[in-house]
């Protein structure tokens, strides 16, 4: 590098370190006052000196930077391309922002994908569940499907006792149903130890939604996957039907259902139920409209190990005159005296 200099009185010192590495500019020559002073650029590290030495760190004074290879760019082109692929398909699949990410983010549109996912959980298990509210009792009925030959068909169940008074039936995940159901209990055993007497269904059903109602503002568990339908003969507003989903949402019906055909049921229970309170008649024909119900949609003839049915306001089950005020599964026998009956009628 030719650097111009006025030199006065021999070699003027240079404002720069005079180490090797710093590529200072020394003086080479003390031309005459006026003419130009050419310096020379030392090297500024030993791989200039020896071409073998191939691995130098640059200087941190040094702006140049090793351009990338070929291969380099070729590696990360095709790497972004990818995440760029994978993120268009993920938008896709949850309309376009990828919000399904996330349990408790809304999406643009107001809606919470995993809810929704949770909705269709139930769905998926491909169970049908019934609730019917009758005049003095209130009776659910579910599916029973027993998977393996060698499994126990006793121990499969969507049917659950809460308490004395209270019981559910609940469709979806068996795991979430189990789990919910513990947590049902748990909640029935403490307000009976705090007040004294059992708890209602309607104090059940809307503390089982507040937990529910919970797990989609926070990211730490995701919703159950698990619709609950509760039955109850209360003492002061008579028999109570009951429904919690996933969304933390609760109200009272006169009849309802959950399951794939939800709706085709629901559409069945209107057209029997239309103009009235209840569902007419004693339990035996409370029972009998779930079953019909459950046969019409699902359009198959069931035997008495292919369905469950609880109730309250049914029979007792010392076989005694009168009806029970308490929860409880009827036996196959009693399912198949239904069925019969249904049968004869047809």
């Amino acid at each position: 590098r030719i650097a111009a200099l006025e030199h006065k009185g021999g070699c003027k010192a240079s404002t720069q370190p005079s180490s090797w590495a710093t590529g200072a500019a020394r003086c080479v020559a003390s031309p005459a006052p006026g003419k130009l002073l050419q310096t020379r650029r030392y090297p500024r590290a030993p791989s200039e000196l020896n071409p073998d030495l191939t691995t130098r760190r640059p200087h941190p004074s040094s702006t140049h930077q090793r351009l990338p290879s070929a291969r380099n760019d070729r590696i990360r082109f095709s790497s972004t391309l990818f995440d760029q692929r994978q993120h268009n398909n993920t938008a896709k699949m949850s309309g376009g922002s990828a919000y399904d990410r996330h349990i408790t983010i809304f999406s643009e549109q107001g809606r919470l994908y995993q809810v929704e996912y949770a909705f269709k959980a139930i769905t998926a298990a491909n169970i049908m569940s019934i609730g019917v509210r009758g005049k003095d009792c209130a009776v659910v009925l579910s599916q029973k499907k027993v998977p393996d030959k060698l499994i126990d068909p006793a121990s499969v169940s969507h049917l659950f006792q809460l308490s004395p008074s209270v019981g559910c039936v609940i469709t979806g995940s068996i795991a979430d149903a189990r789990a919910f159901s513990q947590r049902a209990q748990g909640e029935a055993a403490e307000f009976r130890y705090k007040y004294g007497y059992e708890m209602p269904a309607d104090a059940l059903a809307k503390r089982l939604a507040n937990i529910s109602q919970v797990y989609t503002q926070r990211a730490y568990m995701r919703p159950y996957g698990v619709a609950t339908t509760l039955i109850s003969l209360d003492s002061e507003f008579g028999p109570q039907l009951f429904k919690c989903d996933p969304a933390g949402y609760y109200i009272g019906y006169k009849g309802t259902a959950a399951g794939p055909k939800q709706q085709e049921a629901l559409n069945h229970l209107e057209k029997k139920l239309r103009n009235k309170d209840h569902a007419p008649g004693d339990w035996t024909e409370v029972v009998e409209l779930a079953i019909t119900t459950l046969s019409t949609v699902l359009s198959m003839d069931f035997k008495k190990g292919e369905i469950e049915i609880g109730i309250v306001g049914g029979p007792r089950a010392d076989g005694k005159e009168g009806t029970d005020p308490g929860f409880r599964i009827l036996t196959e026998d009693e399912i198949d005296e239904r069925l019969q009956a249904i049968a004869e009628k047809d």
